[in-house]
């Protein structure tokens, strides 16, 4: 069963959010939020679990559990006394979570979750129950804030930010000597400048774009943005290899037709690929 099924059985009455000094014992509440208006370390005692599929979120909601660790344990009782074998859990991720699993006989740790989550977004798990969320495949989410989907990862929004990297992802490079010269931007998405020689008509000139974020499995998707002058200019990846990939810019005029000397502005995108 995958996360997002286990995560329609949730059965919660309410969501529990701290903000008093002390522990927490958190009875029958599935959801957990410390939120302390004093910070302090925190130790939060589990709700009795006796069936298996039943879920506890725990939440950093101060953002302060580097400081002050959220040790979260079982209550003790039959099938209640250990995380995964263990005593406890410590949660010291500035706004983390856990999740844990109950099996039927102890709880278990599913997933750790590091993302800035705001109170109204985890309250939208408060009284979920089966049929209401539906999900076909999980989303994992490690301590590097790397996303992986175990099925497709699409878009429906007409308008928006749509599926693409964003501001602080991107380079920028200028050729220098001439058109043949390489550079070097080690960036999965930029724009790359050429130099201004003259590129005569059914001429090419091909450069080396040293980047090591690329693999030699990788797609490089090229596009002009602006800078030609010649009219009929193309430019395309001619070679991929670990940690480059080549530009050829071609004139497609006629050998007497116009000589391209523009500085052509080139974007890139890097899409992350394998053969198996």
């Amino acid at each position: 069963m995958d996360a997002f099924r286990l995560l329609n059985r949730l059965h919660i009455s309410t969501a529990l959010v701290w903000t008093a000094a002390g522990d927490i014992v958190a009875k029958d509440n599935g959801v957990i939020i410390v939120k302390k208006t004093s910070g302090a370390a925190t130790q939060v005692t589990l709700p009795a679990r006796s069936g298996r599929g039943t879920f506890a979120f725990v939440k950093d909601g101060k953002g302060d559990a580097a400081t002050n660790a959220i040790t979260i344990i079982p209550d003790g009782t039959t099938n209640n006394t250990t995380i995964d074998g263990g005593a406890n859990f410590v949660l010291n991720v500035n706004y983390g979570a856990a999740i844990f699993l109950h099996n039927g006989t102890e709880w278990g740790l599913i997933g750790i979750l590091d993302p800035q989550l705001s109170l109204a977004e985890l309250q939208v798990l408060d009284g979920v129950v089966a049929g209401t969320a539906s999900a076909s495949k999980a989303v994992v989410l490690d301590a590097s804030k790397n996303i992986t989907a175990l099925g497709s990862v699409i878009s429906t929004a007409p308008t928006g930010g749509g599926i693409g990297y964003g501001t602080g992802a991107g380079g920028a490079v200028t050729q220098i000597t001439n058109r043949s010269t390489g550079v070097t931007l080690s960036k999965l998405t930029g724009a790359i400048t050429t130099r201004t020689d003259s590129l005569a008509g059914l001429a090419a000139a091909t450069f080396v774009v040293t980047n090591t974020t690329v693999a030699i499995g990788d797609t490089v998707v090229l596009s002009i943005q602006s800078g030609s002058n010649g009219g009929n200019t193309n430019a395309y990846v001619s070679t991929v290899t670990n940690g480059s990939f080549s530009i050829t810019v071609a004139n497609g005029n006629a050998a007497a037709g116009t000589a391209e000397t523009g500085a052509i502005i080139i974007n890139f995108a890097v899409v992350k690929a394998v053969a198996a």
